[in-house]
């Protein structure tokens, strides 16, 4: 019997290890924040996140203009271009 034929038919699935992540641009945040530090607390109370998201871990992503040194706190995730526009505006990045 061909090998083909032997072998199970059952793909492997790595749904089991996905991290989804809470989505958050740039541009939206400079719009609401202004010198108060970003935090989980801070995005609840402002309302970026609702529901599910607010257990997920966070993901910060570069869409749009940034200019503002804000600074950010236990925030998972950055992007490259997001760091790099955080960073440009003076901003600063802590894991707290």
């Amino acid at each position: 019997m061909p090998l083909y034929r032997r072998l199970p038919k059952v793909g492997f699935s790595n749904a089991a290890f996905k991290v989804d992540y809470a989505i958050l641009n740039l541009e939206k945040l400079a719009s609401k924040f202004t010198s108060e530090p970003v935090t989980r607390e801070t995005l609840i109370e402002k309302g970026f996140l609702s529901g599910i998201n607010k257990s997920l871990p966070i993901k910060i992503l570069a869409k749009g203009d940034f200019n503002k040194a804000l600074t950010f706190n236990g925030i998972d995730k950055f992007s490259a271009k997001a760091l790099e526009l955080i960073k440009k505006a003076g901003g600063k990045v802590e894991n707290a």
